[in-house]
């Protein structure tokens, strides 16, 4: 590591670097944090019965702030306009990417599924009355995705996290009360 701090010749690159390595180590731990909060006061997700956040989510945040550090390096370490403007670019980049992070989420609330992927700000609702059937996929005998089957045949599979569990039962309840198919299927 000696070798490598020893040729940034500059006192602006020496800080970039390190940074960039506060990024790339604790961006990860850093993201829980900050979608959670920011979630939190977009989306006010103690309105829904399950919200919940991909880990997605959090690769997508972690990246964004190594990739904004690269455009910073760029914009800070060259004169050419050019090279600038890649960096301008790349930055714009990480800042699209660092908002997608927070829009990626599914929730469930009395109305029906909302679902937002990360690779879109617009979120696709699906009201119960749209879903023909949801089955409990296990492995080894635990419980481990949900998925959803709709009118249309499309299917949506939800990863099951801590706060599926914490609301199971008032889930099932839910399903039941609209009537809603639910069945158990072991994964190979």
């Amino acid at each position: 590591m000696a070798t490598i701090l020893k040729n940034f010749s500059s006192e602006h690159n020496l800080k970039l670097f390190v940074v960039g390595l506060f990024f790339l180590i604790g961006g990860f731990p850093l993201s829980f944090i900050i979608i959670i909060l920011v979630q939190e006061a977009i989306f006010h997700p103690n309105t829904y019965l399950i919200f919940s956040t991909p880990i997605t989510s959090n690769i997508i945040f972690s990246l964004s702030l190594v990739i904004l550090t690269i455009g910073l390096a760029l914009i800070i370490n060259y004169t050419s306009k050019l090279i600038k403007s890649i960096g301008a670019l790349v930055i714009l980049l990480s800042t699209v990417l660092l908002l997608l992070s927070f829009y990626n989420y599914t929730s469930f609330d009395k109305d029906g599924l909302h679902i937002n992927r990360w690779v879109t700000f617009n979120e696709q609702f699906y009201p119960w009355e749209s879903v023909e059937n949801v089955t409990q996929l296990n492995k080894n005998g635990h419980p481990s995705k949900i998925e959803f089957t709709f009118e249309n045949d499309k299917v949506y599979i939800y990863s099951i996290d801590s706060k599926w569990f914490s609301k199971r039962h008032e889930f099932t309840q839910l399903l039941r009360n609209n009537n809603i198919n639910f069945n158990y299927r072991d994964l190979e």
